[in-house]
């Protein structure tokens, strides 16, 4: 995950001189201040080359997207038709708006909540939730990614906890009984 060369990144920094700050393609031995300049300098570059325009008009979900994935969708015909997404969307290993990418693939979310929940214990029936993609696993049930809005701008659906509110609040019911 992109958090732990973090870490380590954190703790090199704190070093006026390390192995790591030395371009080893060079003859000479960079300092860690010629190896932060060149480095911002290479990932301004980086940006600039694709995200293009002032760099106040740059946006972070420009380059962090999320895609919800199914197995299926690895296969690059299906793709399109399992995966839902994919999303411009904030967050990073260090918010609580959680969204890490791997460093093979930089930005692509990779890890973040599959769901976020809101307890009120003054009111059980201020229970708020959401679940990416939707509540359905199902592929064409209309709730199977309806959910992805509210997740994306950091919005909730209410969640009725008593039982009259949960059956009035209800669309549809799947009773299972046991064949005797």
């Amino acid at each position: 995950l992109a958090a732990m060369p973090l870490v380590a990144l954190n703790e090199l920094l704190k070093r006026d001189s390390s192995a790591w700050f030395d371009d080893v393609r060079t003859v000479s031995l960079e300092t860690k201040n010629q190896i932060i300049r060149k480095s911002l300098k290479e990932a301004l570059d980086d940006l600039s080359g694709s995200l293009g325009g002032e760099l106040k008009e740059w946006r972070w979900g420009r380059v962090h997207e999320v895609e919800f994935a199914h197995v299926f969708g690895e296969n690059p015909l299906l793709k399109s038709i399992f995966n839902v997404g994919p999303f411009p969307v904030g967050g990073s290993h260090s918010t609580v708006w959680k969204g890490e990418f791997r460093i093979g693939q930089p930005f692509k979310n990779h890890v973040g909540p599959s769901t976020r929940q809101i307890f009120d214990l003054s009111d059980p029936n201020n229970t708020r939730s959401v679940t990416p993609p939707g509540q359905s696993g199902h592929l064409f049930h209309k709730n199977h990614q309806d959910q992805v809005p509210l997740w994306i701008h950091g919005a909730f659906r209410k969640v009725p906890m008593d039982r009259d509110r949960v059956e009035q609040a209800s669309h549809d019911q799947l009773v299972l009984e046991p064949n005797n």
